[in-house]
């Protein structure tokens, strides 16, 4: 385990797995993180998906970076870095897309809550997209993900906005654990997993950056390995310890993402039922694989 890991697993041993959020999570980070309450703010933020209050995007005015708005500006920067974009028009419109799968909308609606923009179906393909392209909206967004963005395409295209508009482009300091850009990496590239052969959880994130893997796993462990069904490479966690240091984390920094925190709680359960042993009883493996498949099921 790295040593930027090394606070998260000193907090994890105060641990108890039945009282997890009101224990380890407020130990690491000082904040209740209610990911239940969040969850359903998440979900309330959805309303109308075409609804711009009055305008062709709401725009919502920068104000001075607080702790809250920090940790949502590293998130969005990860989620960008993970399924978004950046674009420059040929008549030097700038504008940036995030793209998800349907079942996931309730994120963009809650970055549309924050910073305004457009959140449509995409036609012919099972998801939907985020898009912000008002000038005002975008240069609060430049504000705010300047110096978080790690992916090296999106870095690119990023580089060629700031250019355009004479703006000074920051480069990100090193990745930690202490914000939310890994967080919002996971909210888009990243997948809970059991293996039901050998009740082998992992934790993957599926990326064609090879370098941002690599600097996650210096930080929590694990193995980077090429993905060739999708020409690029797949990140592997499946250390027990270092799963449940991984869950810590995604509790202390929201995903805003109702369906991957379902799989999180539904994970977390599962490590719970590894540690009291039910993989190793032959008489609580028909469980075993029931709850799997459960899990399997989630958002389907």
């Amino acid at each position: 385990m790295a040593a930027l890991v090394s606070d998260l697993q000193w907090h994890y041993t105060a641990i108890c797995w039945d009282g997890f959020y009101l224990t380890g999570a407020r130990a690491v980070s000082g904040l209740d993180p209610g990911p239940e309450k969040n969850q359903t703010r998440d979900a309330q933020s959805a309303g109308n998906l075409s609804d711009e209050e009055g305008s062709s995007e709401t725009i919502r005015s920068a104000t001075p970076e607080d702790e809250s708005d920090a940790e949502f500006n590293d998130w969005l920067a990860g989620l960008i870095d993970a399924d978004g974009g950046f674009y420059l028009s040929k008549q030097g419109y700038a504008s940036c897309e995030i793209i998800m799968h349907s079942k996931e909308v309730q994120t963009l609606a809650f970055i549309k809550s924050k910073i305004g923009g457009k959140v449509t179906p995409r036609i012919g393909s099972n998801s939907v997209r985020w898009r912000l392209h008002n000038a005002q909206g975008m240069d609060e967004l430049l504000h705010r993900i300047n110096g978080r963005i790690r992916n090296t395409t999106k870095l690119g295209q990023l580089s060629r906005v700031f250019a355009f508009k004479g703006l000074e482009l920051l480069h990100p300091t090193p990745l930690t654990v202490n914000n939310g850009w890994i967080s919002g990496f996971f909210c888009g590239d990243g997948h809970f997993a059991i293996n039901s052969s050998n009740y082998q959880p992992s934790i993957q994130i599926g990326q064609k950056d090879e370098d941002i893997l690599r600097q996650i796993a210096a930080i929590w462990g694990g193995n980077v390995y090429p993905d060739k069904s999708r020409k690029g490479w797949i990140y592997w966690l499946s250390r027990r310890l270092d799963l449940k240091l991984f869950t810590v984390y995604l509790n202390i920094h929201n995903m805003h993402n109702p369906f991957k925190v379902a799989k999180l709680k539904s994970f977390e359960r599962y490590l719970r039922y590894m540690d009291m042993g039910y993989h190793l009883d032959p008489s609580k493996q028909a469980k075993m694989h029931k709850f799997i498949s459960h899990f399997c099921s989630i958002g389907s």
